[in-house]
């Protein structure tokens, strides 16, 4: 995986292929999609998606529509 995130540009500390997973579980529910949803499509379970998974810690409605607040943690800082 090393190589397909050098190939991509990607420089961040990242680890194998979670870090797709928490792109996808992050996306979906930006969508709209409930935890408890996103956590069936991962086949998980939903504190653990919640937890690991889910960067968005926040949402906010602005025009109707939900947006994330993204908080993520970087070596134990915010």
């Amino acid at each position: 995986m090393g190589t397909v995130y050098k190939n991509a540009g990607i420089s961040d500390n990242v680890s194998g292929l979670h870090i797709l997973r928490r792109t996808l579980a992050t996306r979906l529910f930006r969508e709209g999609y409930t935890v408890k949803e996103v956590a069936a499509y991962l086949g998980d379970e939903e504190a653990t998606v919640s937890r690991y998974y889910i960067a968005a810690r926040e949402t906010r409605e602005i025009n109707g529509k939900r947006i994330a607040v993204v908080s993520l943690k970087r070596n134990g800082k915010k």
